[in-house]
């Protein structure tokens, strides 16, 4: 797992490198107006808490409200709506028309949360590239309780609040109507919060480094 991990991580410090070359090189053929980007491949940067190729506006603040719904019961709770649910809000500035930095605060174990996005390669018309192609990271930190985050040995370590989630998306724009896309995603946890495993009577607590695939 620790030499997958590595992989992962020179994955990501590689993105860094490519990125800019390939906006470079994707700008200068832009500038001879051989090529015209495709635009609004989406219209927003997250569709249904799921990010998208698309990030803000060059010098724009966004500014977002993300809700996931609870259970689905009776009209008491106005059928899940007012239920026990995860908010996050954000803040998403776009400094360049490829890369953008956000802030968020989430109510799901307190998380705190610093993510950036960089478009690698942009779509275009009448040959060049066929997809768009970006890169989404984020950062998080867990305020809850101290104890939550002790290791077996129960001590506690500050690095055991963070996480980390990279996500690789290619996308395409078949028409106004229709654009498809699909991504790879890599959940690292620190550390887990704890289980209790019962057994002959006597509980052990036990928390895992989690690692997360899709």
């Amino acid at each position: 797992m620790k030499t997958i991990f590595n992989k992962i991580k020179f994955a990501v410090l590689s993105l860094f490198v490519i990125a800019p070359v390939a906006m470079m090189a994707q700008e200068a053929a832009g500038t001879t107006g051989t090529k015209e980007i495709v635009k609004s491949t989406f219209e927003n940067g997250v569709l249904i808490n799921n990010q998208t190729v698309e990030g803000p506006n060059r010098k724009s603040l966004d500014f977002m409200i993300q809700h996931r719904f609870g259970l689905i019961k009776d009209e008491k709770d106005l059928y899940g709506f007012f239920a026990p649910a995860n908010v996050r809000l954000g803040l998403n500035y776009g400094i360049t028309k490829r890369i953008s930095v956000g802030i968020g605060a989430a109510k799901l174990k307190r998380y705190y949360d610093l993510q950036w996005k960089v478009i690698l390669l942009q779509q275009t018309k009448s040959g060049g590239s066929p997809v768009t192609i970006s890169y989404h990271g984020d950062l998080a930190r867990s305020a809850n309780d101290k104890s939550k985050f002790l290791n077996q040995d129960s001590t506690y370590k500050g690095s055991n609040r963070i996480n980390y989630f990279h996500e690789l998306m290619i996308a395409r724009k078949f028409s106004n109507k229709i654009s498809f896309q699909v991504a790879a995603t890599y959940t690292h946890y620190n550390i887990s919060e704890a289980i209790t495993v019962v057994e002959n009577n006597q509980s052990l607590r036990i928390k895992f480094l989690v690692q997360h695939f899709s």
